[in-house]
């Protein structure tokens, strides 16, 4: 089963790179996008378990997080 983490950003960050990593099946998706062009979807395979996602933006911020699908 796919599906897609959705991205909107409020402010202009530039061009991120925004990875998905599956802590459980070890999986990983990566797609870089700008900003300026909203809402971004990252398809992903939504297996249960616990995801860690990051951004990082051509500025060099670094944003991170985890989500649980059940």
């Amino acid at each position: 089963m796919l599906n897609s983490v959705q991205t909107i950003t409020t402010s202009n960050l530039g061009i991120v790179e925004m990875t998905v990593i599956c802590l459980s099946t070890g999986e990983i998706w990566s797609e870089t996008f700008d900003s300026a062009v909203s809402p971004h979807c990252l398809e992903i395979s939504c297996e249960p378990g616990v995801y860690q996602i990051t951004y990082l933006t051509s500025f060099g911020d670094l944003y991170e997080g985890t989500f649980t699908i059940w």
